[in-house]
């Protein structure tokens, strides 16, 4: 769970200083685009990625969906995929590393406001395995943490023509497919809606945020067209998971009966026009002394264990009405409801993100987002504005700052980051 610390905010003149300056926040950078795609495949990286990695366009979107093959067309403009499967790990993996001076408004007790920093370092490989099969893994061997994590190993089969795939996947996974807002983020942190993590409980339960990973499996169907040498494709699935704990972790054992669901679309149009929906529907057993944040009668006394039941549901997407802005979006809700005591707590969320593409090679984000995790509770409602440059100095190299600033009530945090990145 993240807590909102007040900070002392710097001199407005810090502030200026920093327009282009990144804040992390403590939140890991965004995963990078994988060159071994492109030198297999023998394309640039704004093949799949507009307008700088790690941002996928349709075209990227469509081949990750299609198990690592290229859609393509042949000599009578008839969509084909191609596949390229790694002869090895050189073929398959690449690598991403974080470097960053950071210097945050109000330390904590005992460290300094100005600090370097390793940030992620992140080995991604990924393959299309003869005609139907894929996988993909991303192992961190130093999180900001400074510990070794498994971040997501996925194995999926594809089946169907060109036109027409039904595909499965399982394993510990990236839950959408629609990854602008995380995954494929262009700025250093990620919209509050979108996050790793919740940004608060309920009662005893950590809360469930809709970017973690969770261990399940998903089936789903792909319809892709081309017409005047443009897809366009519409994606549909339908997945189980494991869920979380009461932590709000990740769970690696169910923990209680049934199953977490999740139902999502998306429909791609033109170079990197998006618009999707989802429905989350979950459970998480909390214990038989849980529930201490509702008025109400002590679960073992009503005789059931306790649990909370979640939904969330909204939409996202993203259009860009000319070719150097994109407008991305998202929103959504939800509703807690513990058991068996029947306390009950809606949520709801936003964001909107302007990205520019400033000249080639360089671009400029600014996004707004609000999240709050208790309608019914004034003064919890999160804030913040993002403000994002990155420069790709180098084929394998990017610059990046960013400043955010967050708020809830009177409570204020901020801090920015210079961030060197380097993937290869």
């Amino acid at each position: 769970m993240r807590h909102f610390a007040v900070r002392t905010p710097t001199g407005s003149g810090g502030v200026i200083a920093a327009v282009f300056v990144l804040v992390s926040l403590a939140l890991p950078g965004p995963a990078d685009a994988t060159p071994a795609y492109g030198r297999r495949y023998g394309v640039t990286c704004n093949t799949c990625h507009s307008p700088l990695p790690p941002r996928l366009n349709n075209v990227g979107m469509l081949f990750r969906r299609l198990g690592f093959r290229m859609p393509d067309a042949d000599e009578a403009g008839k969509l084909i995929v191609k596949a390229v499967p790694a002869q090895g790990i050189g073929d398959a993996a690449s690598l991403s590393a974080n470097t960053a001076f950071r210097r945050d408004q109000n330390a904590e007790e005992g460290a300094n406001k100005a600090t370097l920093q390793l940030g992620e370092v992140e080995l991604v490989a990924g393959t299309a395995i003869g005609t139907h099969l894929s996988t993909q893994a991303m192992f961190v061997p130093w999180n900001d943490d400074g510990e070794v994590e498994l971040e997501d190993f996925e194995a999926q089969f594809n089946a169907g023509s060109p036109r027409h795939q039904m595909t499965a996947r399982a394993g510990l996974m990236q839950t959408f497919f629609w990854q602008k807002a995380n995954h494929g983020r262009l700025t250093q942190s990620t919209p509050l809606i979108f996050d790793e993590s919740a940004v608060q409980g309920v009662g005893d339960f950590g809360g469930f945020a809709l970017g973690a990973k969770l261990i399940g499996a998903e089936a789903g169907y792909l319809f892709t067209r081309l017409k005047d040498g443009r897809f366009s494709s519409t994606a549909a699935s339908i997945a189980v998971y494991n869920g979380v704990d009461s932590a709000g972790q990740r769970a690696m054992r169910n923990t209680t009966s049934g199953a977490d669901v999740l139902v999502q679309a998306v429909q791609l149009f033109g170079p990197r026009n998006t618009l999707g929906g989802f429905y989350y529907r979950g459970r998480v057993a909390l214990g038989a002394t849980a529930l201490s944040g509702f008025e109400s009668a002590a679960p073992e006394a009503q005789g059931g264990e306790a649990r909370d039941r979640f939904t969330r549901y909204g939409v996202m997407g993203n259009y860009s009405p000319v070719p150097r802005f994109d407008v991305v979006a998202g929103a959504a809700q939800g509703k807690d409801r513990t058991q068996p005591d029947g306390g009950e707590t809606r949520m709801h969320g936003m964001y909107a993100e302007l990205v520019a593409q400033l000249r080639k090679r360089w671009i400029g984000v600014y996004r707004f987002d609000a999240l709050d995790p208790d309608r019914d509770r004034d003064g919890d409602t999160v804030r913040a504005n993002t403000l994002s440059s990155t420069f790709q100095a180098d084929d394998h190299l990017y610059l990046t700052g960013e400043y955010r600033w967050l708020r809830r009530s009177e409570e204020k945090d901020g801090a920015f980051i210079v961030n060197a990145r380097l993937v290869y």
